[in-house]
C-alpha cells in the first residue's frame, strides 16, 4: 500500500494590502487579524508638531477635569447637583448648557454634565455646566466685593472689627492711617 502525503495549504483570507493604509487603519486591521504586535515606530500616530512622539500626559500631574469651551459674552461654571443648588443658580440667572453631542432623551435636550463624586446614598453626584451673561457675572462680583472693600477701608482707618475698646491700645495705628501698597 502506498502512503499518500497530506499537505496543508495555507490560504490567505481576510488579509489586505497594507501598503496603502493609514497607520491607524493598519494597526486596527493587524489587531483584527490577530497580529497584536505594536506597529513599527514610523507607522505609529505622531503628534501635530512632527516630532514623531504621541502627545502624552504624565501620570501623577494635576489635570483639569471640568473643562468647557468658552462662549463669548458668557461665564460658565459647573454647579453640583445638591438639593436646591441648581434652582438657586437658575434664580441667580444661570442657565443650563445643552450638550450638543448627547442624544435627546424623549424629545428633550440633554444638559451637559459630568460625574464629580458620590452622594451619601451611593448614587453618582453630577455637576451641570451652567452659564450666565458676562454683564450679570460682573455685577455679582462687584456685589461680593463690597464687604471686602468695606473691611479694607476699616483697616486703613485703623478700625479692627470686633475689637473691644479695651484692646484699642494693643494696636498701632499711625496718625495718617494705615496705607496698603500693592506692587
Amino acid at each position: 500500500m502506498a502512503k499518500t502525503k497530506k499537505t496543508k495549504t495555507k490560504t490567505k483570507t481576510n488579509q489586505t494590502d497594507e501598503s496603502n493604509l493609514t497607520p491607524d487603519v493598519a494597526r486596527i486591521t493587524a489587531a483584527a487579524q490577530g497580529n497584536n504586535k505594536p506597529a513599527p515606530r514610523g507607522a505609529r500616530p505622531t503628534s501635530r508638531d512632527g516630532t514623531g512622539r504621541r502627545k502624552r500626559v504624565p501620570l501623577g500631574t494635576a489635570q483639569p477635569k471640568l473643562v468647557a469651551a468658552h462662549r463669548p459674552g458668557y461665564v460658565r461654571r459647573f454647579v453640583n447637583d445638591w438639593p436646591g443648588r441648581l434652582a438657586r443658580a437658575n434664580v441667580a440667572g444661570y442657565e443650563h448648557v445643552i450638550d450638543e453631542n448627547a442624544e435627546e432623551d424623549e424629545g428633550r435636550a440633554s444638559y451637559r454634565s459630568e460625574i464629580v463624586g458620590v452622594n451619601e446614598d451611593g448614587s453618582p453626584l453630577k455637576a451641570y455646566l451652567m452659564e450666565i451673561p458676562e454683564e450679570y457675572y460682573r455685577e455679582d462680583q462687584m456685589e461680593k466685593d463690597k464687604p471686602l472693600a468695606q473691611f479694607d477701608e476699616e483697616l486703613r482707618r485703623g478700625n479692627i472689627r470686633e475689637a473691644d475698646q479695651k484692646d484699642a491700645d494693643r494696636y498701632y495705628v499711625p496718625d495718617t492711617g494705615i496705607s496698603v501698597r500693592t506692587d
